[in-house]
Protein backbone atom coordinates (compact mmCIF):
# COMPACT_ATOMS: atom_id res chain seq x y z
CA UNK A 1 0.00 0.00 0.00
CA UNK A 2 2.62 2.47 0.78
CA UNK A 3 4.31 1.83 -2.81
CA UNK A 4 0.70 2.66 -4.17
CA UNK A 5 0.84 5.89 -2.46
CA UNK A 6 4.29 7.07 -3.27
CA UNK A 7 3.35 5.88 -6.99
CA UNK A 8 0.28 8.47 -6.83
CA UNK A 9 2.10 10.98 -4.98
CA UNK A 10 5.04 11.03 -7.45
CA UNK A 11 3.05 11.11 -10.22
CA UNK A 12 0.73 14.28 -8.36
CA UNK A 13 4.19 15.96 -8.42
CA UNK A 14 5.21 14.89 -11.69
CA UNK A 15 1.55 16.66 -13.04
CA UNK A 16 1.97 19.83 -11.20
CA UNK A 17 5.21 20.71 -12.34
CA UNK A 18 3.45 20.49 -16.17
CA UNK A 19 0.77 22.67 -15.06
CA UNK A 20 3.23 24.97 -13.58
CA UNK A 21 5.40 24.91 -16.53
CA UNK A 22 2.59 26.57 -18.99
CA UNK A 23 2.32 30.07 -18.53
CA UNK A 24 -1.43 31.76 -19.25
CA UNK A 25 0.06 34.84 -20.69
CA UNK A 26 0.78 32.98 -23.63
CA UNK A 27 -1.71 33.07 -26.45
CA UNK A 28 -3.33 30.20 -27.74
CA UNK A 29 -3.82 31.24 -31.50
CA UNK A 30 -6.70 29.91 -33.90
CA UNK A 31 -4.97 30.11 -36.84
CA UNK A 32 -1.33 28.51 -37.04
CA UNK A 33 -0.05 30.28 -39.97
CA UNK A 34 -0.07 33.46 -37.78
CA UNK A 35 1.66 31.86 -35.02
CA UNK A 36 4.43 30.11 -37.22
CA UNK A 37 4.91 33.61 -38.92
CA UNK A 38 4.66 35.40 -35.19
CA UNK A 39 7.87 33.21 -34.64
CA UNK A 40 9.75 33.72 -37.73
CA UNK A 41 9.00 37.33 -37.36
CA UNK A 42 10.59 37.01 -34.25
CA UNK A 43 8.15 38.44 -32.26
CA UNK A 44 8.93 35.73 -29.54
CA UNK A 45 11.68 37.96 -27.71
CA UNK A 46 12.56 35.65 -24.98
CA UNK A 47 12.90 32.94 -27.33
CA UNK A 48 10.59 29.87 -25.45
CA UNK A 49 8.89 29.39 -28.31
CA UNK A 50 5.29 30.98 -27.72
CA UNK A 51 4.57 34.48 -27.97
CA UNK A 52 2.89 36.12 -24.71
CA UNK A 53 0.50 38.72 -24.52
CA UNK A 54 3.42 41.05 -23.67
CA UNK A 55 5.38 40.23 -26.48
CA UNK A 56 2.14 40.70 -28.97
CA UNK A 57 1.45 43.94 -27.40
CA UNK A 58 5.11 44.90 -27.69
CA UNK A 59 5.02 44.33 -31.72
CA UNK A 60 4.52 47.35 -34.07
CA UNK A 61 5.18 45.12 -37.04
CA UNK A 62 3.84 41.97 -38.44
CA UNK A 63 4.44 40.23 -42.27
CA UNK A 64 2.70 37.32 -43.06
CA UNK A 65 4.80 37.35 -46.31
CA UNK A 66 5.14 33.85 -47.47
CA UNK A 67 8.34 32.65 -48.79
CA UNK A 68 9.16 30.67 -51.18
CA UNK A 69 10.31 27.85 -48.71
CA UNK A 70 7.85 28.60 -46.59
CA UNK A 71 3.99 29.10 -47.63
CA UNK A 72 0.88 29.51 -45.33
CA UNK A 73 -2.28 29.88 -46.46
CA UNK A 74 -3.76 32.26 -43.32
CA UNK A 75 -7.89 31.34 -43.26
CA UNK A 76 -8.67 34.11 -40.25
CA UNK A 77 -7.08 37.37 -39.16
CA UNK A 78 -8.86 36.71 -35.48
CA UNK A 79 -5.49 36.61 -33.60
CA UNK A 80 -4.53 39.89 -34.45
CA UNK A 81 -6.71 41.03 -31.64
CA UNK A 82 -3.40 40.15 -29.59
CA UNK A 83 -1.62 42.78 -31.69
CA UNK A 84 -2.92 46.33 -30.96
CA UNK A 85 0.27 48.55 -31.29
CA UNK A 86 0.78 47.35 -34.90
CA UNK A 87 1.70 50.31 -37.35
CA UNK A 88 2.68 48.05 -40.34
CA UNK A 89 0.80 44.80 -41.11
CA UNK A 90 1.21 42.61 -44.29
CA UNK A 91 -1.54 40.03 -44.26
CA UNK A 92 0.23 37.76 -46.79
CA UNK A 93 -1.37 34.69 -48.77
CA UNK A 94 -4.92 34.21 -47.91
CA UNK A 95 -8.12 33.59 -50.15
CA UNK A 96 -10.45 35.37 -46.95
CA UNK A 97 -13.14 37.66 -47.81
CA UNK A 98 -12.62 39.97 -45.18
CA UNK A 99 -9.78 41.28 -43.21
CA UNK A 100 -10.34 42.68 -40.46
CA UNK A 101 -7.91 45.00 -38.34
CA UNK A 102 -10.21 46.64 -36.52
CA UNK A 103 -8.32 45.94 -33.08
CA UNK A 104 -4.89 47.76 -34.64
CA UNK A 105 -5.83 51.44 -34.25
CA UNK A 106 -2.20 52.58 -34.62
CA UNK A 107 -2.09 51.13 -38.14
CA UNK A 108 -0.43 53.30 -40.70
CA UNK A 109 0.33 50.73 -43.77
CA UNK A 110 -1.72 47.64 -44.55
CA UNK A 111 -0.64 45.18 -47.07
CA UNK A 112 -3.15 43.19 -48.86
CA UNK A 113 -1.70 42.11 -51.93
CA UNK A 114 -1.70 38.86 -51.63
CA UNK A 115 -5.48 38.51 -50.42
CA UNK A 116 -7.04 37.54 -53.99
CA UNK A 117 -10.39 36.96 -52.88
CA UNK A 118 -10.96 40.53 -50.61
CA UNK A 119 -14.00 42.04 -50.45
CA UNK A 120 -14.26 44.04 -47.05
CA UNK A 121 -11.63 45.08 -44.57
CA UNK A 122 -12.55 46.74 -41.81
CA UNK A 123 -10.31 49.24 -39.97
CA UNK A 124 -10.69 51.00 -36.35
CA UNK A 125 -12.91 54.58 -36.43
CA UNK A 126 -10.40 56.84 -37.16
CA UNK A 127 -8.01 54.43 -38.79
CA UNK A 128 -6.85 55.88 -42.33
CA UNK A 129 -4.10 53.52 -43.06
CA UNK A 130 -1.80 53.66 -46.69
CA UNK A 131 -3.54 50.42 -48.54
CA UNK A 132 -1.77 48.20 -50.69
CA UNK A 133 -4.03 46.25 -52.85
CA UNK A 134 -3.56 43.22 -55.37
CA UNK A 135 -1.79 44.33 -58.65
CA UNK A 136 -4.28 42.82 -60.95
CA UNK A 137 -7.31 43.59 -58.94
CA UNK A 138 -9.60 44.84 -61.91
CA UNK A 139 -10.02 47.68 -60.66
CA UNK A 140 -11.86 46.85 -57.68
CA UNK A 141 -11.09 47.82 -54.14
CA UNK A 142 -12.39 46.33 -51.04
CA UNK A 143 -15.10 48.33 -49.37
CA UNK A 144 -13.68 49.71 -46.43
CA UNK A 145 -15.73 49.58 -42.98
CA UNK A 146 -15.13 51.40 -40.01
CA UNK A 147 -15.75 49.98 -36.56
CA UNK A 148 -16.05 51.23 -32.81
Amino acid sequence: MKKVMLCVLALMGIMSNDVMAYDVSDIVFKDDGIRDFCLRNKIDTNKDGNISLEEAAAATRLSLMNYRSYVRNIKSYEDLKYFPNLEYFHAGFSYVETVDVSCCPKLKELNVSDCHMLKIIVLAEGCKPEIKYPVAYKGMQAKLIYKK
